[in-house]
Parts: C-alpha cells; structure tokens; sequence
C-alpha cells in the first residue's frame, strides 16, 4: 500500500488550480466536469490532487461545503491486491462507497473502491495490473505508470472521477491568504519558470488525521484493523496552553506513514483545528523533496507565507553545533527558516522541514514540506526518519503563538 492520488472539496476548483500553479509550481493535468461538479487535476512528481467544486447546489461538493469547510475528504491508497484489500475492510465493518469500479486504460487493467473512514473522510483504494506480462512484472510495471505524471495518468483520475458519480469523495480546499488568495478571475497563464527546476517534489511522506478528544484509540483501531496499518511509536507534547497525544501509524508494505493526533486540553491547537472544521480532518500533507532550500527560496518567491520561527531556535542549533554538520547549507536554511532535526546514532542523516500558514480562510489545512537526507555507514544507506521530534515544541509554541495572533486581530476594532 502507498499513498495515491488526495482529493479536495473547494469552493472554486480553477481558482484553487491556478493557486497551485502559481504558489506551489503545480502543473494542470486535465480535468472534467459534468451538470453538478467540475474537478480540476494538478500535480508535480509524483503527487496528484484532485479539487472539485460545485457547479449545482444538488452537488456532493456544495453538500459538503455547506458544513465544513474546504480541504481534504478523501485520501487515496494504491493497493496490489483490490479484492484481498477490500475483503479484510468489510470483515472488519468498514463501509464501501457505492461499487467496485473497473476500467481498462492502456496497456493496464485499472479497479478501484472507496472505503469510508473515519469521521467521513474517504479513501479510494486503486489497484493497477498490466494486461500481458507475469505479476511479478505486472506490479513492477504498474508502479513504474502509477509515478510518472503522464497523460495516461491524469486520463486514469478523469476516468475514475466519472466512473463513481462524483461519490468519489474529494476534499475541503480553498486556499486563501491576505498574501496569495485564489481569485474566480485568475489566469492559469502565469506558469512559474521555476517549474523546471531541479529541485522536485517527489511523493507524498505522510498525511496527519485530527481527531476529537477520546477518539484517538478508537481511530487507530479502525486502521489497524480495516487497512492493516501498525503503530510504529506514541508520544505526547505539553505547553503551559496546550497539548496534544499522536499516534503514528506506518504499514508493513511501503514506507507509508499516516500519523494521527487528538487533543489534551480546550485551547490545543488540534482542538482549534477541529472547531474550525466542524470535526475530524486532515491537518496537513507532508510533501517530500530532495532539495528542500531551493523548494523554500522557490515559494518564497510566489510569497507562499510560511510559519514564522523565532531566531532563537537556531542560536540554540548553533550551540550544538549542528550548523557545523550542515556546512554550507547553514545559512541558507536560517534564511529559508527551515526546521532541522537528526538521528542520535546518525546524526549527519539530517531531516529538514518546513510548514506553510493555513491555506484556507479557516485556520484548518496547511502543507509542511520535508527532506529526508542520507548518510551511508558501513556500507549501509541510513535515511533520516521520523517527524522531526526535536522541533515538536518549538512548533507547537510557534503554532500556539500564530493562534494567539489571530484572537488578538479578531479583538482589534475595523
């Protein structure tokens, strides 16, 4: 299992695809539309976003948006066994969205399936077969056409987007900041030259559910036993306001990480969260990058705003020394304001990431970007793991005080 393609509910899907195109050097890949919906398709690398919005208010989108507000309902999964995947779900009492899908697209043999998880949002479960070539090379294959951002691809997203009667469960999206909101009138002509850079957005690293309080147990439950994922390690973080229990759940597959958080107390910025979405939802998306400073100086550019990270934080860096161990990039990630963090045993494999502001009028959705460097040791490859531990109350606070911003301009009189 790995994470495929992620669908949004949005209020304008060409606004929020032009918003893509111009703030995160996205690419339009197609889209398709019928009397209640239009979808737009975007990506870069290897992830893909589907943004829909309603045309009619009978559409599922408006339906939708008439209680949260925009931003993700539906995380898909591409799975090698559809059938083996769909029957332990159903055993365990997860729900099926409407029926099995099946499309021949190609040189494959396409079925897909959405399952309904928890608190409402989705999950379509892709399976993709070559039609002539052993199974073996049929997943080699299919794996191979499901990375590459080809015409075939986006064709195969139009295809299952009609296919399921837009029942496909999409997401909340609307990006919307003072600095880079999406206009109903923006142009999707401006395409960034920094689009053939050579830093990439590769895949997605991990996708962070927000439950309600006391529903952690129950949530990660549900995954484990529905979707076969395992808990890979817990850990709570405490500041005088606030505080939050995670649960990071990872499946035996691929390195698929999906990490789920509760608050502990009224003011947790996870609670926030969840008042503004009306429920549970997806706090953010984690895109992984193998050049994560050119990345940020890239959106800086198209003034994507960023969580602001006090100069202290990396005064303390630098009394550990770490601005030794990352050399000539030291400056450039001050500057960038990117979060560093690095493994005990290895500490020159070095994890970087960064968080942007809420995208939505709603503080709810935001992006966090991630690089995972390497070192080899003895002859072995030794990736960065984890979430960046090290940063988590420095986030947190960083978190807390953006919080605090927003009530204090809220008081403020027009």
């Amino acid at each position: 299992m790995k994470f495929d393609s992620i669908h949004f509910y949005v209020e304008d899907a060409r606004a929020s695809r032009d918003w893509f195109i111009q703030q995160l050097n996205f690419q339009a890949r197609g889209g398709i539309s019928n009397q209640q919906t239009r979808t737009e398709i975007v990506g870069r690398g290897q992830v893909d976003f589907l943004l829909s919005s309603p045309i009619h208010p009978a559409s599922p989108v408006a339906e939708f948006l008439h209680v949260h507000p925009p931003g993700v309902i539906d995380v898909g999964f591409q799975v090698d066994n559809l059938e083996l995947t769909l029957n332990q779900a159903l055993e365990q009492g997860a729900k099926v969205q409407g029926s099995v899908q099946a499309e021949t697209l190609e040189n494959c043999q396409v079925k897909w399936a959405t399952l309904v998880g928890w608190g409402g949002l989705n999950h379509t479960l892709t399976e993709v077969k070559s039609r002539i070539e052993s199974e073996v090379q049929q997943r080699a294959k299919s794996t191979e056409l499901m990375r590459s951002p080809t015409q075939s691809r986006s064709a195969l997203k139009r295809r299952q987007i009609q296919a399921n009667s837009w029942g496909f469960n999409p997401s909340m999206f609307n990006p919307s900041n003072r600095s880079s909101r999406p206009h109903r009138k923006s142009s999707a002509s401006k395409v960034s030259a920094l689009q053939s850079s050579a830093a990439q957005t590769l895949a997605i690293d991990h996708v962070v559910l927000n439950v309600e309080s006391g529903d952690l147990a129950a949530a990660v439950q549900w995954y484990q036993t529905a979707l076969g994922f395992q808990s890979q390690q817990n850990f709570t973080i405490q500041t005088d306001r606030s505080g939050l229990h995670s649960q990071v759940l990872t499946h035996s597959q691929e390195n698929i990480r999906f990490p789920i958080n509760e608050p502990i107390s009224p003011h947790s910025q996870i609670q926030d969260f969840l008042d503004h979405n009306q429920g549970s939802g997806i706090q953010h998306i984690a895109l992984r990058t193998n050049n994560l400073i050119q990345i940020v100086q890239e959106l800086r550019a198209n003034h994507l705003p960023f969580l602001a990270i006090p100069d202290t934080y990396y005064d303390q860096l630098q009394a550990q020394g770490i601005d030794q161990k990352l050399g000539q990039d030291w400056e450039a990630i001050r500057a960038c304001q990117i979060l560093v963090d690095w493994q005990v045993t290895h500490p020159e494999a070095i994890l970087l990431q960064i968080f942007t502001q809420p995208i939505f009028d709603a503080p709810t959705f935001f992006f966090e970007f991630i690089e995972r460097r390497s070192v080899w040791y003895q002859g072995q490859k030794i990736q960065a793991e984890g979430f960046g531990e090290r940063n988590f109350q420095a986030l947190y606070e960083a978190v807390e005080q953006e919080q605090l911003n927003r009530t204090l301009n809220n008081l403020q009189p027009d």
